[in-house]
């Protein structure tokens, strides 16, 4: 999005893609002074609190740095059944209504289905300071099912012999002083 106040669909021809995120954010830098401290920290707040209000985050950190390319960070676990693609999208909006400035503002995604980044800046107004944001979104993982209570495959008996009807003992460890 170039600061249109509407999502523009992948491919279209006002879609921006890094290499040009980049050379705006370059001439940003070059004309403006980065935000500092409170500014930061306001951005920062708003950030983290959208993020969590979103409901599509298992997991929210948000940070700032002295970096001028990732003034403020940000790494959040989505859940293993959302989209990355759909998470994508509600990203873009909680920074284009949310976080963004009103004066000016670009922005790039990149999405997989597992990783999802935002990079975006953004300016208070003329002769005002900018922040940049660098946020990265992961895929939560499913973690493997441990069986419980249940012997392991093919020692159904405590004789080794997969028929055996009889229940395998437990081992219990010994502590010795």
């Amino acid at each position: 999005m170039l600061g249109l106040g509407f999502p523009v669909p992948a491919g279209h021809h006002l879609a921006m893609n890094l290499m040009q995120f980049h050379r705006m954010r370059t001439a940003l830098q070059v004309n403006a002074s980065p935000g500092r401290g409170r500014d930061l920290e306001t951005v920062e707040r708003t950030l983290r609190r959208q993020l969590v209000e979103s409901g599509l985050f298992e997991r929210v950190e948000v940070g700032h740095t002295d970096d001028p390319d990732r003034l403020v960070i940000a790494l959040c676990r989505f859940g293993p059944f959302r989209s990355g693609l759909d998470v994508a999208g509600s990203l873009e909006a909680i920074w284009s209504q949310g976080i963004r400035y009103p004066f000016w503002e670009a922005h790039a995604v990149r999405a997989t289905d597992d990783h999802v980044e935002l990079e975006a800046a953004s300016r208070k107004g003329v002769g005002r300071h900018y922040v940049t944001v660098h946020l990265v979104a992961e895929r939560a993982r499913i973690p493997a099912q441990r069986l419980v209570g249940r012997p392991a495959p093919g020692r159904v008996g405590s004789s080794g012999d997969p028929g055996s009807r009889q229940r395998a003992r437990p081992r219990h460890l010994r502590l010795t002083p």
